[in-house]
């Protein structure tokens, strides 16, 4: 059984073992579209089978309205001053925990974007002070474009107005929580009439809470980290959050390319935890010991270290040798063996550490306050393909995650998830005449209305996401498959020298405003499910329809449901193990 809940309540009927109490309110948010279950069958199927917690335990999963008991006192937002920034704009739901006496003891906080963005506690707030508010000191997935990264050093090489701190196109990486927005960008007449966003949380296109494996998961369109851009990457982010008990979080990552370019460096995740809570950084070592470490994120080469090189965690504590402080622990794995990229080449892990910022004179954290943690997965990510990742996260005292840390070692994982067209679900799709008399697209359907074709409900190999964009709070909406595709746009101009090898790219390319329409109005993503280039289609062609003959818009030209007689479901149990299954 699974459903769509504000509040789940979880308690243990038995030590070392866990039973589910369900409990529901209205949603808040009117303007989502629940989502069929399927969308996430496909992706996070697998046997559930949750740690046993050592003690009863109760915890709530929670995504109503925020709650009036959040003190926002331990946010330091310095580098938005004077804006009307508050937690209320990350926040979308809570994994509250409870002690034996009903009391809550600590709580995760899951951001609009995908990414959690707190944990507090007895040890306060878990999470660093924030510059550009909840979108970077934040667990999250991220990935690297090397092709990206070439076109932006030939934009700073050529424009030295472009820089890290103001520059106005983008960024190579892709960031699983949102964009900062550059109001540099802007003339005072076009901000006047934008929509006055500083911040651009990732447009969510779906989520479910699963009450048989107790997970939340979410769907949401990777941006750059920076707003606008001319980097057009085409990037999903699924996220699934697993409470297991003891204090440990399972969390897996999705991340599907649908774009152009090649991604390399698969840093997921990214996080890290604040400095002052939790000042001694602590990395695991190949025999399974620790050792304490005080050094700065990004200086000299002993910040990064091959997973070999460790014992596939580390963690930070209140103290130093004291088994009973607090302590967060980061378990990001080994080694993988067996696994190869889309190129042949072994799969092996790295991961990063280290103060964010040089301490002041008096030997205390900076007022970024942030310890990085984080690894990525040495390996490649070409166009159409999909890759998971599983990680873990968990508190406590440092006797236990210490503990813990080096039993759910063995649990990491990380393997490409290509499914094939053969392997794939379907969902019907149904016709809608909005208003202005355009035409639209429900995977909801309406009394006597039949489905017009079907989708895809997962990632299949080469597909393209099919979205329905639409204007906040009323105006202009469309199918698409591309997701810039009511995003404002402005001319571009190109600095590059016209002998350059990278100047016909850059002549022909805009800027996307992505997170407003070219009135100014905000956008809401939608995602219908998954179609089929026709180049890229590999069934029967009688197995097809053309989507444009259904809805005509940019985007679906050359793109391929499936009929509305295809049949549905796939084969699941006929998929690849080692390319499909996260357990």
């Amino acid at each position: 059984m699974s459903t769509r809940l504000n509040r789940l309540v979880v308690v243990s009927a038995l030590a070392l073992a866990v039973c589910l109490l369900a409990c529901g309110h209205a949603c808040a948010d009117t303007t989502n579209v629940p989502i069929d279950r399927s969308l996430f069958e496909g992706v996070f199927a697998g046997d559930a089978n949750p740690a046993a917690p050592a003690v009863q335990e109760k915890f709530e999963f929670y995504d109503g309205p925020f709650p009036d008991d959040r003190p926002s006192s331990f946010w330091l937002l310095y580098e938005f001053k004077g804006r009307d920034i508050s937690e209320r704009d990350v926040y979308h739901a809570l994994i509250r925990h409870f002690d034996r006496k009903g009391k809550k003891d600590w709580e995760i906080g899951i951001g609009a974007g995908g990414q959690l963005y707190s944990w507090r506690g007895p040890w306060g707030e878990a999470i660093a002070p924030q510059a550009a508010p909840w979108m970077d000191e934040v667990w999250q997935a991220t990935l690297h474009s090397p092709v990206a990264q070439q076109v932006l050093n030939a934009i700073r090489k050529h424009d030295k107005s472009e820089n890290n701190l103001t520059g106005t196109v983008g960024e190579a990486f892709v960031h699983g929580s949102g964009s900062k927005i550059r109001p540099n960008a802007y003339t005072p007449e076009e901000f006047k009439a934008s929509s006055g966003m500083c911040m651009f949380y990732l447009p969510m296109l779906a989520r479910w809470y699963d009450t048989e494996n107790k997970s939340y998961s979410m769907i949401n369109l990777g941006q750059s980290p920076t707003q606008p851009t001319v980097l057009d990457h085409k990037i999903l982010f699924y996220s699934r959050y697993r409470y297991l008990g003891g204090g440990i979080l399972e969390v897996e990552n999705v991340a599907f390319n649908f774009g152009e370019y090649d991604y390399g460096r698969n840093g997921i995740p990214w996080g890290g935890v604040r400095t002052t809570a939790y000042p001694e950084l602590f990395v695991s070592e190949p025999d399974g010991s620790y050792r304490f470490i005080h050094q700065y994120f990004g200086q000299g080469s002993t910040f990064m270290r091959q997973g070999t090189q460790t014992d596939g965690w580390m963690g930070s504590a209140a103290k130093k040798d004291d088994p009973n402080c607090q302590a967060f622990g980061f378990v990001f794995g080994k080694d993988f063996p067996g696994r190869k990229d889309a190129a042949g080449k072994n799969k092996s892990v790295n991961c990063a550490f280290g103060r964010g910022q040089m301490d002041k004179p008096d030997g205390l954290p900076g007022k970024r306050a942030y310890t990085v943690m984080a690894s990525n997965v040495a390996g490649k990510l070409p166009p159409g393909q999909s890759f998971w990742v599983r990680y873990y996260l968990m508190v406590g005292t440092m006797e236990n995650v210490v503990k813990n840390a080096r039993d759910y070692r063995k649990k990491i994982d990380y393997n490409a998830l290509n499914i094939t067209e053969q392997q794939a679900t379907l969902h019907p799709l149904y016709q809608r005449t909005l208003s202005d008399g355009s035409v639209s697209l429900s995977r909801d359907a309406s009394k006597g209305n039949e489905s017009v074709c079907c989708v895809y409900n997962e990632p299949v190999l080469n597909s393209n996401p099919l979205f329905v964009i639409r204007e906040l709070p009323r105006g202009r909406s469309i199918v698409t498959t591309d997701p810039y595709g009511l995003s404002h746009k402005k001319p571009f101009k190109n600095p590059l020298p016209k002998d350059h090898e990278l100047y016909d790219k850059l002549e022909s390319t805009v800027k996307y405003y992505t997170h407003e329409s070219q009135a100014g109005k905000r956008l809401k993503w939608q995602l219908l499910g998954f179609v089929m280039p026709s180049d890229k289609a590999k069934g029967e062609p009688e197995r097809y329809v053309k989507l444009s003959t259904i809805v005509d818009s940019p985007g679906t030209r050359g793109m391929l449901a499936l009929s509305a007689g295809s049949g549905f479901g796939g084969a699941p149990e006929s998929r690849d193990s080692d390319s499909r299954r996260v357990r």
